[in-house]
């Protein structure tokens, strides 16, 4: 062997030594959840990302931002690359798409029962995904919330009284509190540290909300009637921006589909939990689970007809979903 092909040999073998193949590069996402930090459901979501992070031996990395006193809302933040991610409430969605598509779930009076949310999302969903994925992120999945019912210090068992009631809903959940008004509700304008002293001096007769909010808050201690449909179906979805996108491969991509996928999972068996803990508690509380009366029930629909033409009137391209939705819920 002659003097090149002794320095070709050892370089060749220094090169095989010290060339170590990449098993994998960190990512870390930057993810805005909707949750105080003091809450279960926050902690829940930090643990299972820990466990994702070991089990993809520190590929999947996600960084969370809770919700604060903040100005700007997430959506907001990952439309400016502040975060690159999040799970997006409705009141993210005007920041990350022009479609309305994302919104159509949230539409108040829409569904009845769990098994009509079943019914209408194992056919939509993707359909709603792939709308909103035509903005400046991509879509990954929904979570399901649960639902905001119509609780009342007063009975609610006829459509007269329903109608004599004013009525309270957070105002972040702006299709909710349009469309309550497009109906025809009374509706109070209090802000939320308000609605208590409201509801005790008779300001304020019933909320919209989902119950472990009335259980948090301590409104349940003077709301006694609850009506047992819902007027509101509650979710998020996660979203992540195009841009930090286009930096993942097709096995990181499907990577982070799996990890949101592990996140929502046990998130809505948490939000499940916590619902049905809060129904427990207004039971304790003696409230009264209110079905709706034959008469109660038509109108219901007409409300449901009334507040979907105002969103479609200001929004008319959700008239393609809402149509869908209506013929899905009369098959």
């Amino acid at each position: 062997m002659n003097r090149t092909d002794i320095f070709y040999f050892v370089f060749f073998l220094l090169v095989s030594i010290l060339v170590v193949p990449e098993t994998g590069v960190a990512l870390d996402f930057r993810i805005g959840l909707p949750f105080p930090e003091n809450i279960r459901e926050y902690q829940l979501m930090v643990d299972e990302a820990k466990r994702i992070s070991i089990e993809t031996d520190g590929e999947i990395n996600f960084i969370f931002s809770f919700l604060t006193d903040r100005k700007k809302t997430f959506g907001e933040d990952v439309r400016d690359g502040i975060l690159d991610g999040c799970l997006a409430l409705e009141s993210d969605f005007r920041a990350l798409t022009d479609s309305s598509a994302p919104f159509v779930y949230g539409l108040p009076f829409l569904f009845t029962s769990r098994e009509d949310v079943e019914k209408v999302r194992r056919k939509l969903d993707d359909q709603l995904l792939e709308e909103m994925g035509k903005g400046s992120v991509t879509p990954f999945s929904f979570v399901d919330f649960g639902y905001s019912y119509l609780v009342s210090t007063k009975p609610v068992d006829t459509v007269q009284q329903v109608e004599e009631i004013v009525v309270w809903a957070p105002p972040v959940d702006s299709v909710v509190t349009a469309g309550v008004k497009a109906a025809g509700f009374s509706f109070s304008v209090a802000g939320g540290k308000e609605v208590l002293n409201g509801l005790k001096e008779g300001l304020i007769d019933a909320v919209v909300a989902p119950l472990p909010l009335i259980i948090m808050k301590r409104w349940h201690t003077r709301l006694k009637h609850v009506l047992i449909w819902p007027v509101a179906y509650s979710y998020g979805i996660w979203v992540v921006s195009d841009t930090t996108l286009k930096k993942l491969s097709a096995p990181e991509k499907a990577a982070l589909q799996n990890a949101f996928q592990a996140l929502g999972e046990k998130l809505e068996k948490a939000i499940e939990k916590r619902n049905k803990s809060a129904e427990k508690v207004m039971k304790r509380y003696k409230a009264n689970f209110v079905v709706p009366s034959a008469a109660l029930a038509l109108q219901w629909k007409r409300y449901r007809e009334q507040g979907t033409a105002a969103h479609i009137h200001a929004y008319p391209d959700m008239a393609e979903f809402t149509k869908k939705i209506e013929q899905l819920l009369q098959d």
